[in-house]
């Protein structure tokens, strides 16, 4: 690899990464129970954000839950958060 190989990858595991979640037949206050399913994944936040709420605005699942990944190079770990949850 070169040195401009190298800087992409590194720039690119600093990127945050974006996640859509989804839940079917949610029950609010219960731990376990409910089942998710991964939708998609995207590097842009807004692009993914307007995506669940289009996903949301159809009336197919009932909770929707963006998440943010993100790399840190210090500690060499993930680090994950919610950004927004859409839910009837």
């Amino acid at each position: 690899m070169n040195f401009l190989e190298l800087t992409f990858l590194k720039k690119r595991k600093q990127q945050p990464e974006y996640m859509m979640y989804v839940y079917d037949e949610f029950i609010k206050g219960t731990i376990g129970v409910n089942k998710w399913e991964f939708i998609m994944c995207s590097r842009s936040g807004s692009y993914i954000k307007k995506k669940a709420k289009d996903l949301f605005n159809s009336n197919a699942y009932q909770k929707i839950e963006v998440q943010k990944k993100i790399f840190d190079e210090r500690t060499k770990e993930y680090f994950i958060s919610t950004l927004c949850v859409l839910e009837k």
